[in-house]
């Protein structure tokens, strides 16, 4: 419910960043049930591969686990905030 009140919807790019855990198979359960695309990106690829890979699948939303952010709306990964709209797991 909380992806769908913020916009998240058909086939919307959704990256999703975080480690290989419970709460990635959940979001990206969330992310599918909504008819949008889950974007994998591991957090221990560089900032550099990040963006790009951000980038190049043009991302609407990036889902982010929230020990990579240093204060809200800030993810600690360069660039993000100009590619798409930040969401907090």
């Amino acid at each position: 419910e909380t992806l769908r009140r913020t916009g998240v919807g058909r086939l919307h790019r959704v990256a999703l960043l975080c480690d290989d855990s419970i709460e990635f198979v959940i979001a990206s359960l969330a992310i599918l049930s909504l008819s949008a695309v889950a974007v994998p990106v591991s957090p221990e690829q560089g900032a550099a591969d990040i963006d790009a890979i951000v980038e190049r699948m043009d991302v609407d939303f990036i889902l982010s686990e929230a020990r990579l952010r240093r204060e809200p709306g800030q993810v600690l990964l360069a660039g993000y905030g100009l590619l798409a709209r930040e969401l907090v797991l």
